[in-house]
């Protein structure tokens, strides 16, 4: 969700576009988007609803539990199979990667880090919030600074061998990503470059695709 903001202002329209966080602040993501007809969007259930708006009959659903209102439309026979996300809208994007049969699998842009300690790339909606810091008078790198730290630091090896500055959450992300690799049969190959995804079963190639 995050990442299609970035990818439409390079003149990038994914196939699919995977929405997870149920939060309205999350569904901005999704708002004034540059046109993406050919974009379908993969929601859980309990998006926000503004979030659909730019995707009209192409939205898909699933759900990760039992939450409302599946136990109503239960009743009236309908339901679809559950997906195990584990907590982020990266590792359910890998998830529907594995379902749909993906082989390789490549991973772009995933750091699970701040680095350069940047909370996020430039150009995804987060730029109207820094924006704004900005025109306050804060500079640009005290907003990422305050970001950053909504989390306990954590400094692991990165894919390059040299420490970088990550969280407890980004971690446990990475972990569960290493270890679905693992066991998949897939190739999955990290082609962010940067960051802490690395571990057995996942390869490193950063010029992969281009």
């Amino acid at each position: 969700d995050t990442a299609l903001r970035p990818l439409l202002l390079v003149g990038l329209a994914p196939d699919v576009v995977i929405g997870v966080d149920p939060s309205a602040r999350n569904a901005r993501h999704f708002e004034a988007l540059l046109p993406c007809s050919g974009t379908s969007l993969i929601a859980e259930s309990a998006l926000d609803p503004s979030a659909t708006r730019a995707f009209r009959d192409r939205t898909w659903w699933f759900r990760v539990a039992g939450h409302h209102p599946w136990p109503w439309l239960r009743s009236l026979g309908l339901d679809v199979e559950p997906i195990e996300v584990w907590g982020s809208v990266l590792t359910a994007a890998f998830q529907l990667a594995l379902l749909a049969g993906c082989d390789p699998i490549v991973i772009a842009g995933a750091d699970l880090a701040y680095t350069g300690d940047q909370p996020y790339c430039r150009g995804t909606t987060y730029e109207f919030d820094w924006g704004y810091s900005a025109a306050l008078g804060d500079p640009l790198d005290r907003a990422w600074r305050a970001q950053c730290e909504t989390f306990t630091r954590v400094d692991l090896p990165g894919v390059d061998g040299r420490t970088t500055r990550s969280t407890e959450p980004l971690q446990a992300f990475r972990d569960w990503l290493v270890a679905q690799a693992l066991r998949s049969g897939r190739r999955v190959v990290n082609a962010t470059g940067a960051g802490i995804l690395h571990g057995p079963g996942i390869g490193q190639d950063s010029k992969i695709g281009r």
